[in-house]
């Protein structure tokens, strides 16, 4: 209420002021008149802010998960609770953490024997299918991943032993028409399997024709076309890790289904070792916990904050998670006071705003006083407000224990600030064809028209570029309360620095 209080001495004091020229100085009417319809032009700082209002929030939270399975003897804290760390916030049942530690125990057991031994039988890379080796890309003392994310795989199969090439022709022959296929050590007779767009797909045994070989195709000795030897009907073969120790076979070699192709070394281990493994560090560490909770059953807070969720329920066992089925939420605990200000600004206004810039907050609870904020985050995702967009912009105030989570606030977002400006009010900016413009009044009363340029502006002022200077006096017909309140404005400008929007 500070600044309000400012507001009605100074308006006191200008009220004063007129009754006291008046009674002193008897001025014609017309004189009086005139003086209402001018504004020295002065100047001040001028500012124009981006509003929002939002409710306080924590600035970040803490989950506290424990054991589940665990009946829970008592508890202490309820939503809303403010805590120390340290503080008990529940208390656990012995037996029921006895029992369960029991019962871990006797599942570690049977785990420790089922991954005794590796049981890792990956030691070979196998053929998916029957067919002929046409390609081998990993090479012996390669790591298989690195090969396959290099080849894209490590060798092909073609699986029912015929190659292809295609021929570019305006009149390819029939299907069926027998030609000879010629390449880089040898020929096969071929013959044509289908038409395509372009021309004709020819075949031929893959047995000896060598993979993206250049192969030459003839008609009764007649030279067709030429293209590259492609497999007809190949297949990828994978791995899931190790180092290729041995490449068993060799390209052109024929394999059964099952064969092995690579013989590996350092490979990983099996999926059902690993699920077993995973599955035994996690019961260990809840067994870990539930032994330091023997020790002291107390469930205690790990850092100040406000209970903002408890789950626990006395008499009652605590009930895993979805995410986890070893622990169980037990509280969340909203830490570093509530310090978070979450505002939506319109899709007009979000370009002004940028990470870091300066904010103030009104409190609903702590009327006319202004908490120093700064933009923290910029949601760079939109939504609709009506007919249009806005976006949630997080605002982080300073720490203040009188802040409390849910209080109602609204911000101002310094977006643009100019000092020590020429001012102008914008009710005596006109605009004709030529541009803005003002009525400067001579110092014998005498007004004319003066071009200006306007720099940033508010809802009341605008800064002047050009075309006018501090001291001059324009036109400007507004009644006396507006006179009263625009230099009322730049006197409070001058003396607290600044004005806002």
């Amino acid at each position: 209420m500070k600044h309000k209080r400012i507001l009605g001495m100074a308006l006191a004091a200008v009220l004063t002021a007129g009754l006291f020229t008046g009674c002193a100085e008897k001025k014609p009417a017309a004189e009086v008149v005139a003086e209402q319809n001018t504004y020295t032009i002065g100047r001040g700082d001028l500012a124009v802010t981006i509003t929002g209002s939002g409710r306080l929030k924590a600035e970040d939270e803490e989950e506290l998960r424990i054991p589940a399975g665990i009946e829970v003897d008592a508890v202490l804290a309820e939503t809303g609770d403010a805590v120390k760390a340290g503080d008990v916030l529940a208390v656990l049942d012995t037996a029921s953490l006895e029992r369960r530690a029991a019962e871990l125990s006797g599942e570690l057991a049977q785990l420790d024997m089922q991954i005794a031994f590796r049981g890792n039988n990956v030691t070979t890379v196998k053929a998916p299918v029957r067919g002929r080796i046409k390609y081998i890309p990993a090479q012996e003392g390669e790591d298989v991943i690195d090969a396959i994310n290099a080849h894209g795989y490590l060798c092909l199969i073609n699986t029912d032993d015929l190659m292809q090439v295609e021929l570019t022709l305006a009149e390819p022959p029939k299907p069926g028409t027998e030609v000879t296929v010629r390449f880089e050590g040898g020929k096969e007779t071929g013959k044509v399997a289908a038409i395509t767009e372009k021309g004709c797909l020819v075949t031929l045994p893959d047995k000896k024709a060598p993979y993206l070989g250049e192969a030459e195709v003839l008609l009764d000795g007649a030279v067709l076309g030429s293209g590259v030897l492609m497999l007809h009907a190949p297949v990828e073969v994978y791995g899931n890790g190790g180092i290729i120790e041995k490449v068993v076979y060799k390209v052109n070699d024929f394999v059964m289904a099952s064969a092995a192709l690579f013989n590996l070394e350092n490979t990983p281990a099996t999926d059902t070792y690993r699920v077993r493994l995973a599955d035994r560090g996690e019961k260990a560490k809840t067994l870990t916990e539930i032994l330091a909770y023997l020790r002291c059953p107390n469930v205690v807070a790990p850092c100040d904050g406000v209970v903002s969720e408890a789950t626990l329920q006395e008499g009652k066992k605590t009930a895993a998670s979805e995410a986890n089925g070893t622990e169980a939420k037990a509280f969340v605990l909203a830490t570093g006071g509530a310090t978070k200000l979450v505002v939506e600004v319109d899709e007009l206004d979000i370009a002004k705003v940028y990470p870091g810039q300066s904010a103030e907050v009104t409190l609903d609870a702590y009327s006319g006083e202004r908490f120093p904020a700064t933009v923290k985050r910029i949601s760079r995702i939109g939504k609709l407000s009506g007919s249009i967009t806005v976006y949630e912009t997080e605002l982080a105030l300073e720490a203040d224990d009188r802040l409390i989570d849910g209080m109602n606030g609204s911000a101002e977002i310094l977006a643009e600030k100019a000092e020590n400006a020429v001012l102008v009010p914008l009710g005596a900016v006109r605009e004709d064809a030529e541009g803005s413009y003002v009525r400067v009044v001579a110092a014998d009363g005498t007004p004319s028209r003066q071009t200006i340029v306007t720099g940033l502006a508010n809802a009341n002022f605008a800064e002047v570029l050009s075309g006018l200077n501090e001291g001059d006096r324009i036109e400007y017909k507004a009644s006396n309360r507006a006179m009263m309140m625009n230099a009322m404005m730049q006197r409070s400008t001058a003396m607290m620095g600044g004005g806002r929007n």
